[in-house]
């Protein structure tokens, strides 16, 4: 839930929506989107990516909208026991569509 307290220049979208996620050409990864901003998202899959690595994200909405096609710069990456998903923030370097 976004407060007064939050001190982030663009609010968070909550989503819960699949993520493809592509990196050098390989076969691409699938996870969840948890959150998106103006500037970043929050995001989760099976597959870690290190602190700093650049990849490939699509985000679809279920085919009303054309999927948010960006590069990403991975920034945080936390595993989590409870799910065994890898826990990412990144922050978007360029929106590709």
């Amino acid at each position: 839930m976004i407060t007064q307290d939050d001190k982030r220049d663009f609010r968070r979208m909550q989503i819960e929506v699949p993520i493809r996620i592509l990196v050098d050409g390989k076969e691409p990864e699938d996870g969840v989107c948890r959150d998106l901003s103006a500037t970043g998202l929050a995001f989760a899959s099976k597959h870690e990516f290190v602190i700093g690595q650049e990849v490939q994200i699509s985000i679809s909405a279920g085919g009303v909208l054309p999927p948010l096609e960006a590069r990403v710069n991975v920034v945080r990456s936390d595993y989590e026991r409870e799910t065994g998903y890898y826990e990412m923030g990144g922050k978007i370097i360029e929106i590709l569509q």
